[in-house]
This record gives C-alpha cells, structure tokens and sequence, in this order.
C-alpha cells in the first residue's frame, strides 16, 4: 500500500496549542497523508488528506494508539513551549519521521461506503456507520412530510441502510502521494480530537497545517 517512490515524506517545524492558561505541555506526534483514493467501478478518483496524531511517552512514538484528528480545530504557534513547561524533551529525527509516518500508513484501514441505487458514495474518511446515518437523514424531509408513516417508514428506512455496501481499499485503490509529519505540543488534558460531525468519521478530510 506504500510505496516510498511515490510519497514524500516531508518533516514539519515543531508546533504547539494555544490554550488559555496552560502552563504545561506533552508531545504528539501528527501525521497528514494526501491520499489518493480509485475505485473505477464506481466511479471514484479522488485526493484526500487524512490525519493521525500519536501520543509520546518516555520518548517512544505511541503510533499503535493513533487517534484521527481535525487539525482545523486547534490553533497553533510555532515553536516549542519553554523547556519548564515541557512533559520531557523530544526531538523527532528525520529517520525516525519515516518510520513513524510509514508505521501509521501501514495501519491505516480505509474504507468506502456505497449506495447503489441512489448513486451516493461516502466522504474519503467517513465510517459506513456515518454513511448510513448521513442517508437517513437525506430521507428526513419525506418521512416529515409524510410521504412515509409508520410501518412503511420504518421499512424503507431498514431497506435504506441494508442497500449500504463498504469496502476496504487494498492495492492501487489507495496510495499516499505525500507524508507530512511534525511534532505538536499539546496542553496536558488536551487531546487532538475530530469535528463534531465528524465523530464517526475515521480520519478528517481537511488540509494539513
């Protein structure tokens, strides 16, 4: 699924989050992957970013404890906080980038959602879970406007989200074209999180800053 001809990997400065009052900091190491997604047979050719972030402890990359991430939801400076207020000291090397942005690619298990019948196809990201529950509420309007009521709404909402098929992107569907890693200082008590209605989502789309 990698091929390191064709991804670059590029290591960014060190960054951290601005929050109000935070006197103390801890690493994570964040990862973006523009990633290229195909499914000819349905008709899908598209470029996504998606975002991992990993925790560091004791100067080890946690990348088996990678959480998705919206990098539009926190705001960052540059830099490094002061050395007092840093939980330990890490500097992420170059060799070391690679091995942690290969390590998070490898786990990445992507996924596609379809309905057939409606020609809709998931978000590059978006769990089949979120999927179905984004089509049920496409058909909110027609069972509030009672063109569906009882039983037959029921039914045609089940007949709806049993239509979904989802499929793990293998081989030449999906290919990193680039990798971009840094280090980010996160407030102790902060994680990196995703939108709101991207809860289900497994990893946002969004451009990596």
């Amino acid at each position: 699924m990698y091929h390191a001809a064709v991804a670059r990997i590029e290591v960014l400065p060190s960054r951290t989050v601005h929050a109000r009052g935070a006197t103390r900091f801890r690493p994570w190491v964040e990862v973006g992957v523009l990633a290229h997604l195909r499914v000819d047979e349905w008709e899908v050719r598209e470029d996504a970013w998606l975002h991992r972030a990993a925790p560091v402890e004791e100067g080890t990359v946690c990348w088996e404890r990678a959480v998705p991430f919206s990098p539009e939801l926190r705001s960052c400076t540059a830099g490094e906080p002061p050395p007092q207020q840093r939980e330990g000291d890490f500097r992420l090397e170059a060799r070391e980038a690679e091995q942690v942005a290969v390590a998070l690619l490898a786990a990445l298990r992507p996924t596609l959602s379809r309905h057939a019948t409606l020609r809709i196809v998931s978000r590059p990201g978006e769990s089949p879970e979120a999927f179905r529950r984004r089509l049920l509420q496409s058909v909110g309007p027609a069972v509030r406007a009672g063109t569906w009521r009882g039983e037959e709404a029921a039914a045609g909402l089940a007949r709806l989200a049993a239509a979904v098929e989802t499929r793990q992107l293998a081989g030449e569907e999906f290919s990193a074209r680039r990798l971009l890693v840094g280090v980010v200082w996160y407030p102790l008590g902060v994680d990196p999180r995703v939108a709101k209605d991207e809860r289900m989502v497994a990893g946002g789309v969004a451009t990596c800053r």
